[in-house]
């Protein structure tokens, strides 16, 4: 029987040219277990690295925490990076498994090519949802946001960690030991507002698709 669900890939750069393979499977398996507890419950398949330290995939039920599910990668990841795609689809084999590298049906296919056209696109990110418009906006979201976090200093990140953490630029400074003014500045620096405007809008698209997946059915029904 086929299932629906949403798969989401990934490929490390230039991972053949690392200089510590030890250390980046060491990272690669710190951003799969960081990317399973950002899924949550929405997790089918747990991710994992599927070719060597070269490419790594999970499913889910739910594409609603994608983007914190990628965050959660590369930050675990850094300074190495991977470019990802993001598709749904069809399922037919190895579901009742939930293991990544057992399951195959059409949605597979469908991310293999889409990660071969974003090899050679130069972005991060790609994505095969529910139609043109939906993978423009949703890729166009990501790509700005993904482009925009690997451009972030040392302390940029830490900056950002700390704020999220605690949720205040002064206890954020307190944490690192920094001034107020300090934090300011580093999110000031990345346009921090704007920058979660537009990943606020990105959950709110990814969300909208378990509404739209819903009122599908009961039409059908």
């Amino acid at each position: 029987m086929m299932k629906t669900l949403y798969v989401l890939l990934g490929d490390v750069v230039a991972s053949a040219a690392a200089p510590a393979r030890r250390d980046l499977q060491r990272k690669l398996a710190a951003a799969c277990r960081a990317a399973n507890r950002a899924a949550g419950t929405d997790l089918l398949a747990a991710f994992k690295p599927l070719k060597g330290i070269d490419e790594v995939g999970g499913a889910m039920v739910s594409a609603r925490r994608a983007c914190d599910v990628l965050c959660a990668f590369l930050d675990a990841m850094h300074p190495y990076r991977a470019r990802f795609v993001l598709a749904r689809g069809g399922v037919d084999v190895g579901y009742a498994t939930r293991d990544a590298a057992r399951l195959d049906g059409p949605v597979f296919t469908v991310a293999a090519d889409l990660m071969s056209r974003l090899k050679k696109s130069g972005l991060p990110f790609a994505s095969a949802l529910n139609g043109p418009g939906l993978n423009a906006s949703v890729s166009g979201l990501f790509n700005v946001l993904l482009t925009m976090r690997s451009g972030w200093t040392e302390r940029q990140r830490a900056s950002v960690a700390a704020y999220l953490a605690v949720g205040s630029q002064q206890a954020a400074a307190e944490r690192m030991g920094v001034s107020q003014q300090a934090i300011s500045k580093a999110l000031g620096s990345i346009s921090w507002r704007v920058f979660r405007q537009a990943e606020d809008a990105l959950r709110e698209t990814l969300t909208s698709l378990d509404a739209a997946e819903v009122s599908a059915t009961e039409v059908k029904q």
